[in-house]
């Protein structure tokens, strides 16, 4: 089963991208937050990707995320009865998880809606089955929570963390990069983002 790829964007589709690795090129099927992310990598660089291996009853397909969490978000809301693959990344392109918890918080199915291919019952279905198990899809959603922090980052500093996320690095290993660079240049900010990657590559 595969869990994870890197490798070098050589192709995108409607909602899928095609991933060299090693001379070997991958099909993945991806939120569009997560291509749009991947749009502005140069074609050069290498990305990572949480994968979910999916076995379906006449084919396999591998979807794709830049984090973990949303990965795992994207598993447990195909457990929801009458939802599948299709829907949950349809889900997943519009809202984060957090978003997600907050609207069915409300009961907002309106909101919902608005999502192509969601419906009226399938709303309904999703704020029922969210809000119950809403302790569940909050712990998938601690980690990355646990990991904001205060530290204020200039246009180009947004760019180099955005890259450094996309390129497998945690959020907190990126952020403490980038601080990092910015302590050993006396907080300078005109550097370039590619400076920036640069130089928080060459302290991990």
């Amino acid at each position: 089963m595969i869990a994870g790829l890197t490798g070098t964007v050589v192709g995108e589709g409607p909602g899928r991208i095609f991933l060299n690795v090693q001379s070997v090129e991958y099909e993945l099927h991806v939120p569009l937050n997560v291509l749009a992310a991947l749009q502005s990598v140069p074609t050069d660089e290498p990305v990572r990707l949480f994968v979910h291996h999916h076995f379906g009853e006449s084919e396999q397909r591998l979807f794709g995320f830049l984090d973990p969490e949303q990965r795992e978000f994207f598993v447990a809301l195909q457990r929801i009865k009458g939802l599948g693959t299709g829907l949950a990344l349809s889900l997943l392109s519009h809202l984060d998880g957090a978003r997600l918890l907050e609207i069915c918080a409300t009961g907002d199915a309106a909101a919902l809606k608005r999502i192509p291919r969601i419906g009226k019952t399938t709303a309904e279905t999703l704020i029922f089955e969210i809000n119950r198990r809403r302790e569940k899809y909050e712990q998938l959603l601690s980690v990355k929570s646990a990991t904001k922090t205060t530290l204020q980052l200039s246009t180009q500093e947004e760019l180099a963390h955005e890259a450094l996320l996309q390129l497998g690095y945690r959020e907190k290993e990126a952020l403490a990069a980038i601080e990092k660079v910015q302590s050993q240049t006396g907080g300078q900010k005109h550097h370039t983002a590619a400076d920036l990657i640069r130089l928080a590559l060459q302290t991990f």
